[in-house]
């Protein structure tokens, strides 16, 4: 969710119209992937004038600070934005067609997409301001079912030196808690998304830790061909490190769009982010996989206000750590369990 982030945006989306066709989440992730991205190509943004700042009169009153529209974020399903909502955490971006591979060896030893991967859309975002704060979002797509998603950042403070590097930081699913200054508009942002969570169903598993990160449990009750798991396993945590050869500057002292930065700097089939796991708060992070992209980027309406990727909120636990070493941060933490039959309805998620 990383709700805290969008208190330094304040620009939100265009309402939106409904644009897949009936029957969408029945098709092969193929032909998911091919009819995104011709929504995502039609009528794309010049790059030389690409679009900014607020594209609705909605006011953080009612987005932002509304327990109940915040909620519809993790309710409603689906790989487009209802009609009538406006997309608020970052609500412009750029998006392209990608490819999740994974590593088939016992090294990997998660289930689901962590283990298949599989065809996926992404879609790099950041702030539109003085600080650059990048967003990336991936849509692992399922055929005959819901995709499986993944939001990720560095942190919710950003960078606003003179040049920044896009690519110079990783991003994470789940990264360091900011307290924000008591009375402060990112004060009253976070206790809205903590009034949210504790609305959810369920217990506090099934439910997001805080405002800094998602679920990371829903991705590995499904493969790619859409078959369930019956045993799951799940990483604590998910890392995107830049391939070594990406660099992306960009001078906000002059006012540079990242945007603009990034369609000169990200081509078609290059290795993107590899992937690394946390099996458990002991554990280092271990390459399970990579990104590699699969079109160029492009700036278009839908990639900004019509594409939605879902929010995942199953909290790991220990439950979901692969066999191995038991975690000894906590000396009450039970030792790494074998996934009990049935475990993927203890978890799921008719937004999935």
């Amino acid at each position: 969710m990383v709700i805290i982030a969008t208190v330094g945006l304040l620009g939100l989306a265009a309402l939106t119209v409904a644009v897949l066709p009936d029957g969408y989440e029945l098709l092969t992730a193929k032909k998911k992937q091919d009819i995104l991205w011709t929504k995502m190509t039609t009528n794309p943004h010049d790059p030389n004038n690409l679009p900014t700042g607020n594209a609705t009169t909605r006011t953080i009153e009612e987005t932002l600070l509304n327990v109940t529209f915040l909620t519809l974020s993790f309710d409603q399903a689906g790989d487009e934005m209802a009609p009538g909502r406006p997309k608020v955490v970052s609500p412009r971006g750029l998006v392209g067609k990608a490819e999740v591979i994974m590593d088939q060896t016992a090294a990997n030893p998660y289930t689901g997409v962590y283990k298949t991967g599989g065809l996926a859309v992404i879609r790099l975002g950041g702030n539109p301001g003085p600080i650059l704060q990048n967003f990336f979002a991936l849509k692992i797509l399922i055929d005959g079912k819901h995709s499986q998603n993944f939001h990720a950042e560095h942190d919710v403070i950003g960078r606003m030196d003179p040049v920044v590097d896009y690519f110079e930081d990783d991003v994470l699913a789940q990264y360091a808690a900011v307290d924000p200054p008591p009375f402060s508009v990112g004060f009253a942002v976070v206790s809205a998304f903590n009034a949210t969570i504790n609305s959810l169903p369920g217990g506090p598993l099934d439910r997001p830790p805080n405002a800094f990160g998602l679920g990371g449990v829903e991705q590995a009750r499904v493969r790619k061909d859409g078959r369930l798991e019956y045993q799951v396993y799940a990483p604590h945590n998910l890392l995107f490190r830049p391939a070594p050869y990406l660099h992306a500057p960009v001078n906000l002292a002059r006012g540079e769009d990242y945007r603009k930065v990034l369609l000169a700097t990200v081509k078609d089939n290059m290795l993107l982010y590899t992937i690394e796991a946390k099996r458990t708060p002991c554990d280092p992070f271990v390459k399970i996989g990579e990104v590699w992209t699969r079109s160029k980027l492009v700036s278009s309406p839908f990639g900004d206000q019509g594409i939605r990727f879902g929010q995942p909120y199953r909290q790991w636990d220990y439950s979901f750590a692969s066999p191995g070493p038991s975690c000894t941060l906590d000396p009450n933490i039970p030792p790494a369990s074998t996934p009990r039959p049935g475990q993927i309805d203890d978890f799921a998620n008719p937004a999935g």
